[in-house]
């Protein structure tokens, strides 16, 4: 089988290149040059013939090399319906007749790129929609081929989704014929029976991000109403710090235009300024008396106290004799005579009561 691929791959090469060929010319006898990039197209046809005609068995190849021409042509939106159809065709007659071993690396990839291409095929709408509705059938024919050969395991889940909305959107669409939405019904239904068949050899992935959506949409929910508390308490706290920067802001602005004539008198009184969010004082204080400045001031009222109980009487002068002060005693505001002045001991005599008992 490997040995008649290649024959195979010739073939609906041929095919394929001699629509299109027929195709540009029907267009340059008309004179419209709408087909002018099919050029690249035939180019890789071409280059496709020389890697076969050098290959001997297609299973050395990576299918990727021999798909690719066709996938374009799928993919290219300025071809006809019928290129379309014939190019779809021979990707069906590939899957179908099994040249894509499910065993090759890059088997994988070869039909990730089969599925995107079908499931966004373009082609330039014919004058009948019979000859569209053709396309569309051959569409499905491709997707189920597709899933339900051995390489169709290796499809992704999100490859797998895209093909059964495809077969969605021709089963819901009211435009088309009974015949061919009834097609898509019946594709449809063998593509849901193979899922259902191949779950038990699935494997469950917890990380996958459809996964957590099915299994654990509480702890989702639980999440979000997290995140959006962290984000209010957050928001509240930032609040509060600019709020409270404010504050701050006004009562130093407030603090910044006081006169500077008040604070220079207050300094020159002996204050020290500190700048406070307190509110301003109506009256400047004197500072407080120190120790010293008390005793002098008790001192003084005694004095003055004193010499109002004598009457008015002046100071009397202490005089120094002998080692010892001397009181002198005299009533009048003239200078004192020596005869006045009595002795520490004689008055010491008179007047003490103690030394009168002796």
């Amino acid at each position: 089988m490997a040995t008649n691929g290649v024959y195979i791959v010739l073939g609906e090469a041929n095919c394929v290149v001699a629509l299109l060929n027929k195709a540009r010319r029907q267009y340059q006898l008309s004179q419209v040059p709408t087909l002018e990039d099919t050029d690249p197209l035939l180019r890789n046809f071409t280059d496709l013939k020389e890697v076969l005609n050098e290959v001997a068995d297609l299973a050395d190849m990576n299918p990727q090399t021999y798909l690719s021409p066709f996938l374009d042509v799928i993919k290219a939106q300025n071809t006809n319906g019928p290129i379309t159809e014939a190019a779809l065709a021979a990707v069906a007659k590939f899957l179908n007749y099994g040249l894509i071993d499910a065993s090759s690396i890059k088997a994988a990839n070869a039909v990730e790129s089969i599925a995107y291409a079908v499931v966004h095929t373009k082609f330039i709408g014919g004058k009948s929609t019979g000859s569209d509705e053709c396309v569309l059938f051959k569409i499905l024919q491709v997707l189920r081929s597709l899933l339900l050969s051995p390489p169709g395991i290796l499809l992704s889940n999100e490859a797998v989704c895209d093909m059964m909305q495809s077969c969605f959107r021709i089963v819901f669409e009211q435009n088309l014929s009974l015949l061919l939405r009834k097609a898509a019904e019946s594709t449809l239904a063998d593509m849901t029976q193979l899922i259902f068949t191949r779950l038990p050899t699935f494997v469950e992935d917890t990380r996958h991000p459809y996964i957590r959506q099915l299994v654990n949409p509480t702890e989702k929910r639980q999440k979000r109403k997290k995140k959006r508390h962290l984000s209010t308490h957050i928001e509240n706290k930032e609040r509060k710090e600019e709020e409270t920067e404010l504050n701050a802001a006004e009562s130093t602005k407030l603090i910044s235009e006081t006169p500077e004539a008040e604070i220079d008198g207050a300094t020159g009184l002996g204050y020290d300024i500190v700048l406070t969010a307190d509110p301003l004082v109506d009256k400047v204080t004197h500072p407080d008396h120190t120790l010293e400045e008390k005793k002098r001031a008790r001192s003084s009222e005694g004095e003055d106290a004193d010499s109002e109980s004598e009457g008015g009487e002046e100071e009397r002068p202490i005089r120094a004799h002998g080692g010892l002060q001397r009181e002198i005693l005299s009533d009048e505001e003239g200078p004192l005579s020596e005869d006045q002045i009595i002795s520490g001991e004689e008055k010491c005599l008179m007047d003490c009561p103690v030394a009168e008992s002796f």
